[in-house]
């Protein structure tokens, strides 16, 4: 009778140790879960910065085409005889008339 509830608290003892061990192991796990969930957030972010940095920097390419398209349209090609004074896109529509 004794070797039987020795045998019964040592199942008790065993059972309490195994779900604290199993604690432990859900409590490990959640701190990983919420570790990947802050590196994955903080790689949206950081991406997403990248991303606006590409399309400044193509707004900016943008519109320094368009300023430069601006300037050569304002040039005047100085050439010789009648013809002198015209712009370039004066002579670049002259040219595609012909």
């Amino acid at each position: 009778m004794e070797r039987a509830k020795l045998d019964v608290s040592q199942q008790e003892i065993l059972s309490q140790i195994d779900g604290a061990e199993k604690k432990l192991v859900l409590a490990d796990a959640e701190q990983k879960l919420r570790e990947v969930e802050a590196r994955l957030k903080s790689d949206q972010v950081s991406s997403q910065a990248v991303i606006n940095g590409k399309v400044q920097a193509r707004a900016k390419a943008l519109a320094d085409v368009r300023r430069t398209e601006a300037d050569i349209a304002s040039m005047t090609f100085a050439g010789t005889g009648r013809r002198r004074g015209h712009s370039l896109s004066q002579l670049a529509r002259r040219r595609l008339l012909l």
